[in-house]
């Protein structure tokens, strides 16, 4: 099962969270949390993907086995 962890300190999750539930209905969506390392939501278990605004490097520390990162803005400065 395809997994997705969604991590933007600071962002309202909700919205974004209910955008991709419409989208994939079928795909957990887990919110990356820094007090309750990996993530948090359907399960804690490790993601595919991840969704990413200004991730603080603690998300990067322990990265689980992810095939990709996608950022939700244009650039890469909001990456690292």
């Amino acid at each position: 099962m395809t997994r997705v962890v969604f991590c933007a300190p600071g962002a309202r999750a909700e919205p974004w969270l209910r955008d991709f539930a419409a989208a994939m209905p079928a795909v957990p969506i887990l919110v990356w949390d820094a007090e309750a390392r990996p993530a948090v939501g359907a399960a804690a278990e490790p993601a595919d993907y991840a969704i990413v605004w200004t991730p603080p490097a603690a998300f990067y520390a322990t990265p689980p086995a992810l095939k990709a990162v996608f950022n939700l803005g244009a650039g890469v400065d909001g990456l690292l």
